[in-house]
């Protein structure tokens, strides 16, 4: 339990899912005024990296968030969208934003993450790791059917 606790002092987390942490909730603070281009702005850190460079923490929450939302828009919510009305509405709003391009993004976001990151290192010292692997495993499977 107190590698629990301390993973999620580390990463500012009180829970695995994708918007149960700092950097998450403070992207979506921004939500409501977004643009086309902030979703793919949000996941190209993450995607556009080097291999071997170092994918830090903030950046892997907010690429985690938006690939969540992005699932939503293809039809394939999770529990964290189906809670939370605001979200949902919005994901039913800019649907029309979706396209091939961020769904393939959104992919290769979590897929990195899931590789390599601050994020999975952060985790990996908690009893919890699994949890939040298989919250990302099922992401990665809304994301492509």
């Amino acid at each position: 339990m107190w590698l629990a606790r301390m993973a999620s002092l580390l990463v500012g987390a009180w829970g695995v899912g994708p918007f149960e942490n700092d950097a998450a909730a403070d992207w979506l603070a921004e939500l409501s005024v977004a643009i086309p281009t902030t979703l793919q702005m949000t996941l190209l850190p993450v995607v556009a990296i080097e291999p071997e460079a170092y994918l830090e923490e903030p950046d892997a929450s907010a690429a985690v968030a938006v690939a969540e939302i992005v699932a939503a828009m293809r039809g394939h919510a999770g529990s964290a969208v189906l809670e939370a009305p605001e979200i949902l509405k919005w994901v039913r709003d800019h649907s029309d934003w979706l396209d091939a391009e961020l769904v393939r993004q959104a992919i290769a976001a979590v897929n990195r993450i899931q590789l390599s990151s601050e994020l999975r290192d952060l985790w990996s010292d908690s009893p919890e790791l699994d949890v939040w692997a298989a919250h990302l495993d099922d992401l990665v499977l809304r994301l492509r059917v």
